[in-house]
């Protein structure tokens, strides 16, 4: 998956119809559009088009995508050849907002934080819904409005996780890394 508003080098195919292999060598034939959410335009860096292994991936070739050309939901690079018999495969992609940055920074990673003092590092995709308990049919985000605080016990070594009324949720065991121990290394 690509990040979204990154810089991408994004790969494509210059194909042979007559040949029945990939067309090598065709880099200054190429004429390329970039469909960036329904709207074409030229990539704005066309002229960076290169071909990545004439040996072993005939046919195939990249051009370099902007922060600016790839701050979108969907994207389709396609164009055509001035060489005969040559057409460009179209190659479809769709971005995701990543978090592009350290832990902690913007466009990082949340860190929980008590008293302005970082305790801990989550990996968030080890905190699952299961920790609260909904009823069928409510949304998540129903769900996820009564999560009132969550707590580590590292006396017992638990992640808990309370509602706004003050009940346990649910005590996920945690794993702490021995070498910096205000980091959780796995939840669950």
């Amino acid at each position: 998956m690509a990040s979204r508003g990154v810089p991408l080098r994004l790969h494509y195919v210059a194909w042979n119809n007559a040949t029945g292999q990939g067309q090598t060598g065709d880099a200054l034939h190429h004429t390329l559009r970039w469909l960036k959410d329904g709207v074409a335009a030229a990539p704005q860096q066309a002229g960076t088009i290169v071909e990545a292994d004439a040996t072993y991936l005939k046919g195939t070739y990249t051009v370099d995508l902007t922060a600016s050309e790839t701050d979108a939901a969907v994207g389709l690079l396609g164009g055509i050849s001035s060489t005969a018999n040559v057409v460009i495969w179209p190659t479809a992609i769709s971005f995701e907002t990543l978090p592009t940055q350290p832990p902690g920074q913007p466009l990082g990673l949340p860190v929980l934080s008590s008293g302005g003092k970082n305790v801990s590092v989550l990996d968030l995709t080890q905190l699952r819904t299961s920790a609260v308990q909904g009823t069928v049919g409510e949304s998540l985000a129903g769900a996820a409005s009564r999560l009132g605080a969550v707590e580590l016990d590292r006396a017992n070594n638990l992640f808990k996780i309370y509602d706004t009324n003050g009940t346990l949720l649910k005590a996920l065991p945690m794993t702490v890394d021995p070498d910096h121990p205000t980091q959780i290394l796995r939840l669950g």
